[in-house]
């Protein structure tokens, strides 16, 4: 199991209910938020940054990521992540 800090950046046009659809996929899986930064929302220019450690099994993992892949596309946002020490 996982128990490293990791950030998720996600930018773009980001608008209030689409940081509600990122944050739930989070509670689908035995991920926690330790921080979440939000700047100019309902701007083109928008950010959400949200710090977190998983205590999920590889394969949940997997699954998560796919998800934030798949919201990424379809909410029209660029996302990066990086590995926190």
């Amino acid at each position: 199991m996982n128990t490293e800090k990791i950030q998720l950046t996600f930018k773009g046009k980001l608008e209030v209910l689409m940081v509600a659809q990122i944050t739930r996929i989070f509670g689908t899986y035995n991920i926690n938020i330790i921080d979440l930064q939000m700047d100019n929302i309902n701007y083109d220019s928008g950010s959400l940054i949200v710090i977190f450690n998983a205590s999920s099994t590889t394969d949940e993992i997997d699954s998560f990521w796919n998800e934030i892949k798949q919201i990424s596309k379809d909410l029209h946002l660029e996302y990066s992540n990086k590995y926190l020490t």
